[in-house]
C-alpha cells in the first residue's frame, strides 16, 4: 500500500509539472508578438503540449482508480489503457510532424508555405489522430504474444519515430552549419531557424532519455524472462516513461535561450527591453521559416 501511495504522489507531481509546463508552452507559443508565418510551428507545439496534458490527466486518473478499495469494472481499466496508448502514439506522431516541418523549412524554403500552410497542418493533425486510432485497433488485434508486443512497442512505437526525428534533426543541424557560412541574408535566416530547431532537439533528447529505458526492459524480458520478476523496477521505468509528457517545457527552457527568455518574460521574471518592444528580437518571435523572394 505504501508503494502505491508513493506512486500516486509522484504521479500527482508529474501532473502538476505537466499542467504548469505545458500551459506555459502554449502561452509562449501564442504570444501576440509572433508573426503570422510562424503560425504552423506554434500550432504544432501547442498541439503537442495539449496532448501531453491529456495524457498525464488520464494517467493520474488511472492511478487514482487503482487506489480505490472497491475496484471499478474491467471496462474502465481497458478504456484508460486504450486512451493512454492513443495519446502516447499521437504525441509521438506530432513530434515527427514537427521534425518533418523543420526539415522542409530548411531544405525547401520556397515550398514550405505550400506544404505546411496553417490549413494543411490542421488537416494533417486531424488525419493523424484518426490514423493513430486505427493503428491502435490493429495493435490490439495483432499483439497476442510477448514477442509481438516487443516488436510493436520497441520498433514501431519507439525506434521508427526516433529514427525519423534523429535523421531530420541531424540533417537540419548540418544544413544550418553550412548556411551560417554563406551570405548575410541566409545567416540572418540561420538564427531564426536555429532557434526553432533547438526546441526540436530538446524534445528529441527528452524523448530518448525517458522512453529508451523501458523499451530496453521490454527487450530484456524476451531474452531473459527472469528480469520481469522485479515489478518495482518496471514501475520505476514506466514512471520515467511518463515523465516525457511533463518535462518538455523545462527541457525547452534549459536548451533554448530564446525560449527561456520568452518564458521568463511571460512569468514576469524579466522585463521586455525597449529595443525588443520596438523591433522584436531575433528569437522565437521571428518567423520560423526561411523568407523567400519572388
Amino acid at each position: 500500500m505504501s508503494w502505491r501511495l508513493l506512486q500516486l504522489f509522484l504521479s500527482l507531481i508529474c501532473l502538476v509539472l505537466s499542467y504548469a509546463g505545458n500551459t506555459c508552452t502554449i502561452m509562449v507559443m501564442r504570444k501576440s508578438t509572433w508573426r503570422k508565418r510562424a503560425a504552423t510551428t506554434k500550432l504544432l507545439f501547442c498541439v503537442l503540449a495539449v496532448t501531453d496534458i491529456c495524457y498525464m490527466s488520464v494517467f493520474v486518473i488511472d492511478g487514482v482508480r487503482q487506489q480505490l478499495t472497491e475496484p471499478l469494472p474491467d471496462s474502465v481499466e481497458k478504456v484508460c489503457a486504450i486512451v493512454l496508448e492513443i495519446l502516447y502514439r499521437y504525441s509521438i506522431s506530432v513530434l515527427v510532424v514537427i521534425s518533418v516541418e523543420r526539415f522542409v523549412c530548411v531544405f525547401c524554403p520556397l515550398k514550405v508555405h505550400d506544404y505546411f500552410s496553417l490549413r494543411n497542418c490542421k488537416i494533417v493533425l486531424v488525419l493523424l489522430f484518426f490514423i493513430t486510432v486505427a493503428w491502435n485497433v490493429l495493435y490490439v488485434l495483432w499483439v497476442k504474444t510477448v514477442e509481438r508486443f516487443v516488436v510493436a512497442s520497441v520498433l514501431v512505437d519507439f525506434a521508427l519515430p526516433f529514427a525519423m526525428i534523429t535523421f531530420t534533426t541531424i540533417a537540419i543541424t548540418v544544413k544550418l552549419c553550412l548556411i551560417q557560412k554563406q551570405d548575410m541574408h541566409q545567416r540572418r535566416s540561420w538564427a531564426t531557424n536555429a532557434s526553432a530547431t533547438g526546441l526540436l532537439i530538446a524534445a528529441n533528447v527528452c524523448f530518448l532519455l525517458t522512453m529508451l529505458p523501458v523499451r530496453v526492459y521490454y527487450v530484456c524480458v524476451v531474452f531473459s524472462p527472469s528480469v520481469c520478476s522485479n515489478v518495482y523496477f518496471y514501475q520505476w521505468l514506466y514512471f520515467l516513461h511518463n515523465l516525457n509528457f511533463a518535462l518538455n517545457f523545462y527541457v525547452y527552457c534549459a536548451c533554448n535561450e530564446n525560449f527561456r527568455t520568452d518564458a521568463l518574460i511571460l512569468l514576469g521574471c524579466r522585463h521586455v527591453p525597449d529595443s525588443r518592444t520596438r523591433s522584436g528580437h531575433q528569437g522565437l518571435e521571428q518567423e520560423t521559416t526561411l523568407s523567400h523572394r519572388p
